[in-house]
């Protein structure tokens, strides 16, 4: 009999919560809503508006239309593709915005307040509708604006705000790109920089340097070119530009960048410097640039181009493991005669096999280890490799490690080989070489470290396979990164 009045009491209280929910909370948000929207002072779906004119006194007008949907186009006083943000923003202002209060309702004299002559006027055209909004005069304190709607007989004032939010010019709303390339659209980059060429091609999905050498590139580096200039913003254009005398310096102009796709090439050209004040204190470099195909003249901000260091010693990728550190499932290594095997479990955690078995791992040291490695370059290579592996210590390496990807048959394999290390002479050597602790580091980690420094390589040779770029050599490597091996190795091998 409990439990049956329990049922009845439950149900009660289920029937009151969905009372209270769709009755009285939703109803209310439904009420608050219609009263934001009845207030607002816009009538319009701004989805639905598919024209903006935007006029001043002196009767020049910017008209924008939409061609479809997200795409909309200024057709007078120029001819260009509009910026999609800041046409979205304008319409979001213009349609959300309510008056500060109404001033009169009726009889206005619009002359006393500057609405016989607008300052500013706004029309959103949608289908079957048309709402015009004019701003006047401000008011004493210059906070806010007089302004009236067509077809309403009220007075209202609104915030300076909105007037500064719908005052905009041709630029403000023009697209201002220059660039109509994504970098996944880009397969060759010719480079003129000061005269000096340098060409990149994808080849197979990578970036290689095939002039003036040969050489795999960093792809962060190339990464970051393709996105500035796939994302280079006029500041000015010149849509009428001068043509005699060279004015913009293009003719001579020994800096360019040729982008070639599967259907054409586009020939960027850097022109002379534009005089220009610097933003919130920072240095700008601000330069004319002609892009092929296009007749405006742009000023852009070419501090991607200037700045960026496009040499081909600095494009070259010079990393000696090509790995991919979220797919590596196990790492051997031979280190100085001791054997260590780490291998990765079923819910992505490092475990030890050797040189004893052990489920519970720093992860963290292991993500050191191979995160070193890829981020492992080389000097210089010594190219054909000598038959005499003896002066490197390749013959009888001290270093041999292995690294298995998911999904690879074959591991990547590393050997590495240095001449025999000199100990500290004396306490004073051994004190100097303390120096080189790491900040943040544990007292007893910060000895280890300060102990390895001191015995590590200054120079360590290294053979790769399977060969990088298909070519046999010996890399010449700073050996810092073994004495940062062995520190990890110790941390690992001491039992939590």
């Amino acid at each position: 009999m409990k439990g049956y009045k329990l049922l009845i009491y439950l149900g009660v209280l289920v029937a009151l919560l969905a009372y209270i929910y769709f009755v009285e909370i939703k109803h209310k948000q439904a009420e608050s809503e219609r009263k934001e929207k009845a207030a607002r002072i816009v009538q319009l779906d701004k989805d639905q508006i598919d024209e903006i004119k935007i006029s001043s006194p002196d009767g020049h007008s910017i008209d924008i239309k939409k061609s479809a949907p997200d795409t909309w186009n200024i057709v007078s006083p120029i001819d260009s593709a509009a910026d999609l943000r800041a046409v979205r923003n304008l319409l979001t202002a213009a349609t959300l915005a309510q008056p500060e209060k109404g001033i009169l309702e009726r009889d206005v004299n619009w002359k006393d307040y500057g609405l016989d002559k607008p300052d500013l006027e706004l029309s959103l055209t949608a289908p079957k509708k048309t709402v015009t909004i004019a701003f006047g005069a401000s008011n004493p304190s210059r906070s806010s604006y007089y302004l009236k709607v067509n077809g309403d007989p009220r007075l209202l004032l609104v915030p300076d705000t909105l007037r500064i939010s719908l005052a905009k010019k041709v630029f403000d709303l023009r697209d201002k790109s220059v660039c109509k390339l994504t970098p996944d659209d880009i397969q060759k980059v010719k480079i003129i920089r000061d005269g000096r060429e340098v060409e990149l091609e994808k080849i197979n999905g990578k970036w290689r340097i095939v002039k003036p050498i040969n050489a795999p590139a960093k792809p962060a580096k190339i990464g970051a070119l393709l996105r500035g200039i796939s994302d280079l913003h006029a500041k000015e254009i010149v849509d009428s530009p001068l043509v005699e005398n060279d004015p913009y310096k293009f003719e001579k102009s020994k800096n360019k960048i040729v982008l070639e796709t599967k259907v054409g090439t586009t020939t960027f050209t850097f022109g002379g410097a534009k005089d220009k004040k610097a933003e919130n204190g920072a240095s700008r470099n601000f330069r004319y640039l002609s892009v092929s195909g296009q007749a405006p003249v742009y000023v852009v901000d070419d501090n991607f181009f200037t700045g960026a260091k496009l040499d081909p010693e600095s494009l070259t990728d010079r990393s000696v493991v090509l790995i991919e550190p979220l797919i590596v499932e196990k790492i051997l290594i031979d280190f100085l005669g001791k054997e260590w095997e780490f291998a990765k479990t079923s819910d992505n955690k490092w475990k030890m096999e050797q040189p004893e078995h052990r489920d519970k791992l720093d992860d963290w040291r292991i993500s050191e280890i191979i995160w070193s490695l890829k981020d492992l370059t080389y000097k210089s290579m010594i190219t054909p490799v000598p038959d005499d592996l003896a002066p490197y210590r390749l013959n009888m390496p001290q270093l041999v490690m292995s690294i298995y990807q998911k999904a690879s048959e074959k591991p990547i394999k590393i050997t590495m080989g240095w001449p025999p290390l000199q100990k500290p002479a004396s306490a004073e050597d051994t004190n100097n070489s303390k120096l080189h602790g790491v900040a943040g580091a544990n007292e007893t980690e910060q000895q280890s470290r300060s102990v390895d420094m001191a015995s590590t390589p200054e120079t360590v040779y290294a053979t790769v396979e399977p060969k990088i770029d298909n070519q046999s050599a010996i890399y010449v490597l700073d050996g810092g990164f073994v004495g940062k091996l062995r520190v990890d190795l110790d941390q690992l091998d001491k039992k939590e």
